[in-house]
């Protein structure tokens, strides 16, 4: 193979990747933002109802044992972009430490009132849909 040839080679190897990271990043973003909605609205009810804060935490619980699934699963297919696995798990395990953190030190700190670990929750999920939105950025081309 010529030096030429080898660089038309690379050339198309890299065009390939970008596209199918730009998908993947859309696909991904697209799932975080449905995440943190979901979240939102098991917050939401949680706080209209005045219930404790593990009732909303159970709930979000089931939920994103379910949506770690899917995504496990999504993520063992060969068709996932070289630093999937990785990223899903330093980007998951990060946020949920995060997230637990600000609800339980909110719910001791205050003695359950939904006023102190709602907020905190609320913050906590801003890291979440920054992380969206960064892959929103990804998807369109840039770093």
């Amino acid at each position: 193979m010529e030096a030429a040839e080898a660089r038309a080679a690379l050339a198309r190897r890299d065009a390939v990747q970008g596209v199918g990271r730009r998908a993947h990043a859309q696909w991904y973003g697209r799932y975080l933002l449905g995440f943190l909605l979901y979240t939102l609205l098991l917050l939401g009810a949680a706080a209209a109802a005045r219930t404790e804060p593990a009732v909303g935490v159970t709930l979000n619980a089931v939920g994103a044992v379910l949506g770690i699934a899917a995504m496990g699963y999504a993520g063992t297919r060969p068709v996932v972009t070289r630093d999937f696995r990785r990223f899903h798990a330093v980007f998951s395990l990060g946020w949920t430490a995060l997230y637990v953190a600000a609800v339980v030190v909110g719910s001791v700190w205050s003695g359950g009132a939904p006023a102190a670990w709602w907020w905190a929750s609320f913050v906590v999920l801003g890291a979440w849909s920054g992380g969206a939105a960064l892959l929103a950025r990804r998807a369109r081309g840039r770093r």
